[in-house]
């Protein structure tokens, strides 16, 4: 198990160079600090993993593009690892009409086109028992939406039939919250918050369930909520923290203590509208993405976007789960050793 101090120096060199090497080289998508083996197997160290959408051999790359293999942020050299993960994708099964839909089920706007995507979780504010979900899902990017706006259950994309009896059958409720953005760190211009969550309320009449599908646990003291399904690549998926996203938007979940900070190592598990029940393993509770900022004059800035929760393997969540809240499995695992790092240090290949 790293210690503190050994993990915020890794965590301040990933966050000082991070952004640097994802203008550099496009090829280069995400950073997360995570443990690893000691050359000579006796210990834990801390390490910078960069995730690539393609590896390349050394002699391929450029020497002005070549991922450090080690990095110092001030507080001590930190060595570096290369994972191939393929290219970003965000994450747009249980499609059917539900009267009340439990958490995993689709819910989309109307404005959505043919994406959807999940609600995650039964949250409170202000006595009300509201749905959370992403920003993205409900309000999509692009798209003009706004608070009020009708949400759907199932989206329509999954709806089918268009007529006007199963579009009126399928509205079910309205956007109540909306927070997304990249908020300004307040100390870099370089490395910006993530915030894309959101809270649907139900029509009168219309009431929801906290149960989810295929017997995952709600959240709870006993399986507290790790975060909230935000983004994939195909190797990896990406978690917003539960509690910066509860906190934003300003709702608890019924039963205090049903939350926790991730651990490196930590089993997990999550129902969603596309992969229904899928367990994974967070490979790292600190971690950032390369994200392309607009500029007024139509341009765009590389900044790195983060924190973010990194579980290991893309199967864990596919387009559709977004929204999906991920908790605890009942046998918590402490921190586990890393595993071996595919075969490369750091900045040998990507």
């Amino acid at each position: 198990m790293l210690s503190s101090s050994e993990f915020d120096a890794a965590q301040i060199a990933m966050v000082r160079f991070s952004t640097l090497l994802f203008r550099q080289d496009r090829n280069i998508v995400a950073a997360c600090v995570v443990s690893r083996r000691t050359k000579r197997g006796s210990g834990i160290e801390p390490c910078v993993r960069y995730s690539v959408v393609r590896k390349l051999r050394r002699e391929e790359i450029p020497p002005w593009r070549r991922i450090p293999r080690v990095l110092d942020g001030g507080l001590g050299p930190v060595a570096t690892q290369v994972f191939e993960t393929g290219g970003p994708v965000s994450l747009v099964e249980h499609t059917t009409r539900e009267r009340p839909p439990r958490p995993g089920a689709s819910i989309g706007h109307v404005r959505g086109g043919g994406d959807v995507g999940t609600y995650g979780a039964l949250v409170r504010s202000h006595a009300e028992s509201l749905m959370l979900t992403c920003a993205h899902v409900v309000a999509p990017n692009g798209a003009d939406s706004e608070v009020n706006d009708p949400v759907f259950q199932p989206g329509l994309g999954d709806l089918g039939d268009v007529g006007d009896e199963a579009f009126a059958n399928a509205r079910f409720g309205r956007v109540h919250t909306l927070k997304r953005g990249y908020p300004s760190s307040g100390t870099d211009p370089d490395v910006v918050g993530i915030i894309d969550a959101a809270l649907v309320a139900p029509y009168d009449g219309n009431g929801i369930s906290a149960m989810p599908h295929d017997g995952v646990p709600p959240p709870s003291p006993e399986h507290p909520a790790i975060g909230l399904v935000t983004a994939r690549t195909p190797n990896e998926v990406y978690l917003q923290p539960i509690a910066t996203v509860l906190s934003r938007v300003g709702a608890t979940f019924p039963r205090a203590g049903s939350m926790a900070d991730a651990r490196e190592g930590m089993s997990i598990v999550k129902t969603g509208r596309t992969t229904d029940r899928t367990e994974g393993t967070i490979k790292s509770r600190s971690g950032v993405w390369s994200l392309e900022l607009p500029l007024g004059n139509g341009g765009t800035r590389t900044v790195s976007a983060g924190p973010v929760i990194v579980v290991e393997g893309g199967e864990f969540a596919h387009h559709g789960d977004s929204g999906a809240v991920a908790v605890t499995l009942a046998k918590r695992e402490s921190e586990t050793d890393d595993d071996d790092d595919n075969g490369e240090s750091g900045g040998d290949s990507q």
